[in-house]
């Protein structure tokens, strides 16, 4: 795989695991507001934190650009979503 074709990738997947942080995000902050059973916050938010840890660390095995392009795609994702799961009223 070259180089350009793994930095697309990295890309791909950092956007995909930014929409996913930040849409877990969201219902993780509305699962600490509810009442009760707030455990299930405490492990999505557990799990949140893991994932992206994870996914990072092993796109750094592939070299820091690979790493910084995935980055990238996470702040895009941040962007997305933060544009379309945020209230409109604000």
């Amino acid at each position: 795989m070259t180089l350009h074709y793994m930095m697309a990738a990295s890309v791909l997947i950092g956007f995909a695991s930014g929409l996913g942080f930040f849409w877990l995000l969201k219902i993780n902050t509305n699962l600490y507001l509810r009442e009760g059973k707030n455990w299930i916050a405490v492990i999505t938010h557990l799990v949140r934190f893991t994932t992206i840890v994870l996914i990072f660390w092993y796109i750094s095995k592939f070299g820091a650009m690979p790493l910084l392009c995935s980055l990238g795609g996470f702040l895009l994702g941040r962007k997305v979503s933060l544009k379309y799961l945020t209230p409109k009223e604000l």
